[in-house]
């Protein structure tokens, strides 16, 4: 048995053929095609077309299972096809939507249902772009995009469509309130499920594997929460990227605003969702005032800052979970004379490791580790500063690439291989390695935490 898993990253398009082990046969990768501006989906599609077809090497899979960087929005028409380009995931649009999606979700004071939403991002479309609009038919992830393209079927997972569901779970009539096509959002399919098989109608590129079954994902961190081991209850994740992704699990619906709680699997909620203060954070600033984006790079200059530093509120990008405010902008405070490159480095690693400490205590009060996973899992001193900031032990996964992983279970799930989600992820996940908070890092980030905290609420507030 063979599994074909895609990941379509915000940073990097990665496949592998994985073996009924969970073990990796072979691996490709390449710069994520969600990196262009504008983002093409039919570009896209080529790319996931070609780097299947290298990393197959003429091996016929079992399964196909695709996963990608969710709410990346493709208008799609009555046949299928793609209506202009599609929304990245840290496009903002939507925000002057939010007193028409709370009126008709009857929640009016609810954080989320603006900016990044994606009936927001509908409804904004409507407003604006009036062409696009009257060809649309459905709005789908990309990656329902490709597996729409693959197997003709228009499906969207059930973890995905649980973001957007009402508190009644009508999602039509929700459409209806809203003035919105019925149908737009696709039809419901869990993961681990059988979308279709690749039709002769496929693109040409995907003829050599005509009649595999194509299985629904959820979104990458939701495979990558599987392929970490992480899907326990009481545990918490963070998948730190070009943008990080925290979750913890509950067997009970937890509400917290600004934060989602969504079915995750067998018996399990997940609260949770995606922030914008990840690696790219460091790569603005080491693209600003280094010459060099690389994070390590700034990681790097941070080491060599005075104990005097100022203060910093991350939000370079605005911020998605919790506030959804595409606006806030980052801020700099307590600055001194003295304070050069280095210091401001510090101060803004200092500041998106404080934010992420805050948001944690929020999905679990006192975890007792916190699995790690994505690129940032790999990066030189970046997993002891998340534990120190955290304050607690930070696990890594053994297995490579969390999210293939956890594509490929679902693939074996819907082959029959295991009975369940959490079966294949018992039996696939390969233990962790730990890696223990730095004292002297946690008590310094400590020491600045209600500085840092009083100016957060102030921003908060205006």
């Amino acid at each position: 048995m063979s599994v074909l898993a895609i990941d379509i990253g915000s940073t990097r398009l990665k496949a592998a053929l994985l073996d009924r082990s969970g073990s990796i046969l072979a691996l490709a990768q390449r710069e994520s095609p969600l990196l262009a501006t504008p983002l093409q989906p039919a570009d896209a599609l080529m790319a996931v077309s070609e780097i299947a077809h290298e990393v197959c090497n003429g091996t016929r899979p079992d399964a196909i299972a695709v996963t990608g960087a969710t709410r990346t929005t493709v208008l799609v028409d009555e046949n299928g096809q793609a209506i202009g380009s599609a929304i990245p995931l840290s496009d903002g649009r939507g925000a002057a939507q939010a007193s028409l999606l709370q009126a008709a979700y009857a929640a009016p004071d609810a954080h989320g249902l603006g900016a990044f939403h994606p009936l927001a991002r509908v409804l904004d479309i409507r407003e604006h772009d009036a062409a696009a609009y009257r060809g649309m038919r459905r709005a789908l992830d990309l990656k329902d995009w490709v597996n729409l393209q693959l197997t003709g079927q228009a499906q969207v997972d059930t973890v995905a469509l649980s973001r957007i569901l009402p508190a009644d779970g009508d999602i039509e009539a929700l459409l209806v309130r809203l003035q919105l096509p019925p149908g737009m959002t696709g039809e419901p399919c869990a993961p681990a499920r059988t979308v279709g098989v690749v039709r002769e109608t496929a693109p040409p590129a995907w003829h050599w594997c005509l009649g595999v079954p194509v299985v629904q994902c959820g979104f990458d961190a939701w495979c990558a929460s599987f392929g970490m081991g992480s899907v326990h209850v009481n545990a918490v994740y963070n998948v730190c990227g070009t943008t990080d992704v925290f979750g913890g699990f509950t067997r009970t619906r937890t509400t917290i605003d600004g934060i989602a709680c969504l079915p995750w699997g067998e018996d399990i909620q997940h609260l949770g969702g995606p922030c914008l203060t990840g690696l790219s954070t460091l790569a603005w600033f080491g693209k600003q005032f280094l010459g060099n984006a690389d994070p390590s790079a700034v990681i790097a200059c941070a080491a060599n800052a005075d104990d005097d530093c100022p203060l910093a509120l991350p939000f370079v990008h605005g911020e998605r979970m919790p506030f959804w405010r595409p606006e806030l902008r980052a801020r700099f405070l307590d600055v001194g004379e003295l304070h050069g490159t280095a210091e401001f480095a510090r101060a803004l690693i200092d500041g998106l490791l404080l934010f992420q400490r805050w948001l944690i205590a929020k999905l679990s009060p006192a975890p007792s580790a916190v699995y790690l996973g994505g690129g940032g899992s790999a990066l030189a001193n970046w997993p002891q500063a998340k534990a120190s900031a955290f304050g607690v032990p930070v696990r890594i996964a053994h297995g490579a690439e969390p999210a293939l992983l956890g594509a490929g279970m679902c693939a074996q799930v819907a082959l029959g291989r295991f009975g369940s989600l959490t079966e294949s992820q018992d039996a696939l996940c390969a233990g962790y390695r730990e890696v223990a908070p730095d004292p002297v890092l946690t008590r310094r980030l400590r020491s600045i935490e209600p500085r840092f905290l009083a100016h957060l609420n102030r921003m908060l507030a205006e």
